[in-house]
């Protein structure tokens, strides 16, 4: 039993001590002291100094809690660093991101118009197509993605929709945040944000939303606190309807406490899935918002049953069968049925489903609509 706790302990003691040089590494001073002190604690001489059995099981109990706490203590300062960073690390950054945003802009297959809305937040970038009297769909990308994203379905919906591509506010794209500090944080200031952001369109109708991922959990959000402003949904991939979603949280947290390129590869790989056209189209983006954009905004949560139960909207549901970030369509289908009038469908696809399998989410989408 000894040989084990002093094993375990110096285990602990160097893990604790590469977290702490990797975090320093990273420019990080004040996050990184509770990871050195940790390493100290656990280290199995620190113990040895108690000769007392009274003492040292004490003291033991003692570093035990020190540690956990100077743990959550490294988390909060953690986040505290992380809410101070601006939301690119540098222009020159940002200037790479906006020209693959500009280059697939480029690729837009219909006619567009660029318009940006004033909000309490700043200015909203919104990528307007289709004739100027039909229905109008609002489109809410991926986290981490643009309205760029909608570049393989706005050729298809554009045919017989009037449709508004917007950049989430707080994270890379065109938007302007103005206050780093100062974003929607929770699900009935998000709905407020886009019902104003239709009002300022002049979308005086109750409309249409698409919402992948991240932007699917925006969409379920504002049919719980705007039913008036919604026509039907439909979510691709989409957070927050799938018990997942809480460990999907961790993972992105762990990642911004750490964020090497050994889990960058992981991360993108999860995220995206294998598929090398899906990998070709977005994997450049992707790389240069994991080293350098600071999400700003309120992560995803998981709906309660009854919070699904106030979607009075009908909805469509696109799951895909490798999507690791969503997780098995079996599990989240329990939860999604909580909405009163849901279909789903399951599509052989990983997370970015209205990339990958852009025809199908758009034949889909359309009959469902219509």
């Amino acid at each position: 039993m000894k040989l084990i706790r002093t094993t375990l302990g110096w285990f602990l003691c160097v893990l604790f001590f590469i977290l702490f040089i990797i975090t320093l590494s990273l420019g990080r001073l004040l996050p990184s002291i509770p990871l050195l002190v940790i390493s100290l604690l656990v280290n199995p001489l620190v113990g040895g100094l108690f000769k007392r059995k009274s003492v040292k099981i004490t003291m033991f109990f003692v570093r035990i809690i020190l540690a956990v706490f100077l743990l959550f203590a490294f988390v909060i300062l953690s986040f505290i660093y992380s809410s101070q960073q601006p939301l690119y690390q540098s222009s020159e950054l940002k200037q790479k991101l906006w020209k693959i945003y500009d280059a697939k802009l480029a690729q837009w297959p219909v006619p567009n118009t660029i318009r940006f809305v004033d909000c309490d937040y700043g200015k909203v970038h919104v990528i307007i197509s289709g004739p100027e009297e039909a229905p109008p769909v609002i489109l809410l990308h991926a986290a981490s993605m643009g309205g760029w994203s909608w570049l393989y379905n706005v050729e298809a919906l554009s045919q017989d929709y009037r449709t508004y591509a917007i950049d989430y506010i707080g994270e890379p794209g065109k938007s302007v945040l103005t206050d780093m500090n100062k974003v929607p944080m929770d699900g009935k200031a998000l709905s407020d944000l886009y019902g104003h952001i239709a009002d300022e369109l002049g979308i005086s109708e109750p409309c249409y939303l698409i919402g992948a991922s991240f932007g699917g959990y925006i969409a379920v959000n504002h049919a719980i606190h705007a039913p008036e402003r919604i026509k039907k949904i439909a979510l691709l991939g989409p957070m927050g309807i799938t018990p997942a979603t809480s460990s999907v949280n961790t993972k992105l947290i762990l990642y911004m406490l750490f964020p090497l390129k050994l889990f960058q590869d992981k991360m993108l790989h999860w995220a995206l899935g294998d598929n090398p056209e899906v990998l070709a189209e977005t994997e450049e983006w992707f790389r240069l918002v994991l080293n350098g954009v600071t999400r700003k905004g309120a992560p995803p949560m998981t709906f309660t049953p009854e919070q699904l139960n106030e979607v009075k909207v009908p909805v469509l549901l696109v799951l895909g069968d490798k999507d690791q970030l969503v997780g098995d369509p079996e599990l989240v289908k329990p939860l999604a049925q909580n909405v009163p009038e849901i279909k789903i469908k399951t599509l052989a696809s990983a997370h970015l489903i209205g990339l990958e399998k852009a025809d199908e989410v758009n034949a889909l989408v359309k009959e469902f609509f219509k």
